[in-house]
């Protein structure tokens, strides 16, 4: 039984606020689940996978490698979705040889582009962002993030991103 949270209250506000607003796709949960410092939910909209990450602590290379083994499994095409949620602020070590790793487990995936979302007030974090663009750029994956001030930024431009990605194709 997942639990209610005000982060999942915000995605279902968010859901409705889309309907009525005359978006013809629909969010539907695909799974849910925590380990240690982290929560993460998988939804699906417009046929993609859009994954979603809550930082409740620090993490490290072992959650990042148990959060993309759960979400790459099934990952519906070559497009990868995600939503890093770090609103309560927790210090992120993303180190080189990290990116690395994410980078080779995103192609081994058959992964060719990932957009994403950042949910943080550090503004440091684009660093990161622009290192990890670099890093996945040497590597032949295209990589769209920045970061956002909020959920319903992050979920605008991921639904965005979907948008344009089904019009391509």
């Amino acid at each position: 039984m997942r639990s209610i949270t005000k982060d999942s209250i915000c995605l279902e506000y968010f859901i409705c606020l889309r309907v009525i607003a005359g978006y013809c796709m629909e969010w539907r949960e695909v799974s849910s689940g925590s380990f240690i410092n982290v929560d993460y939910e998988i939804w699906e909209y417009g046929g993609e996978h859009v994954s979603i990450l809550r930082m409740r602590g620090p993490i490290s290379r072992g959650h990042r490698i148990e959060f993309y083994q759960i979400t790459l499994k099934n990952n519906p095409s070559s497009d990868y979705f995600i939503i890093l949620d770090n609103q309560l602020g927790y210090e992120d070590d993303f180190p080189y040889d990290d990116m690395v790793m994410v980078s080779d487990m995103f192609l081994a995936a058959g992964i060719k582009r990932v957009y994403g979302a950042i949910v943080t007030t550090e503004i440091g974090y684009e660093t990161i962002l622009k290192l990890a663009r670099a890093v996945a750029g040497m590597k032949t994956l295209e990589i769209y993030t920045m970061r956002v001030g909020s959920l319903p930024e992050a979920k605008d431009f991921i639904i965005s991103r979907i948008d344009d990605t089904a019009d391509s194709r």
